[in-house]
């Protein structure tokens, strides 16, 4: 059964959670190497059975208070654009966007909101990200909302570990 919760509302963008019915849209744009190159254990090749069982996750999760998974869409359209999640037991945060997407500010309106709400919601809560050591976008779009560079971390990927950039927002 899909989570009944709102979504939230930014100038450009809503922020809600995946419908059953988008996985066609979450394989396509998950399908771009561009893309998955940056996360540690993404599939080669997105299906859109796999892609149906992320979102299932994803509102399993929400129902279980263990994780807030949004689509991100551009209002103009309503295009599924990405996605960004919040774990709310370790209160780490993790973003992606479709490549055409890149470059537009959206990650950073994504991002903001979220965090916002996080801080809002669990105001004692130290927001954390981390980002492959070579997307030094999204290591720039963190800086840019308020996060501090806190060091290197190991992370499992499908090639072995390897060394992540380590952030830190602060409450504030």
């Amino acid at each position: 059964m899909a989570s009944q919760h709102s979504s939230i509302i930014t100038p450009r963008l809503e922020l809600r959670a995946f419908a059953p019915m988008e996985a066609e849209i979450f394989a396509a744009l998950l399908n771009d190497h561009r893309v998955t190159r940056w996360m540690p254990t993404a599939p080669k090749g997105f299906t859109v059975q796999f892609a149906q069982k992320l979102i299932e996750q994803s509102i399993n999760e929400f129902d279980s208070n263990i994780a807030i998974n949004l689509a991100i869409l551009r209002q103009t359209d309503r295009s599924i654009i990405g996605e960004i999640t919040l774990d709310l037991r370790t209160f780490e945060l993790g973003f992606w966007l479709g490549a055409a997407f890149w470059g537009h500010g959206y990650g950073s309106e994504a991002v903001r909101a979220v965090t916002r709400m996080a801080r809002e919601k669990y105001p004692f809560a130290v927001i954390r990200a981390s980002v492959h050591r070579g997307n030094l976008a999204s290591a720039r779009l963190l800086e840019n909302c308020g996060f501090h560079f806190a060091g290197l971390c190991w992370r499992a990927s499908t090639s072995g570990r390897i060394p992540w950039l380590d952030y830190r927002g602060f409450q504030g």
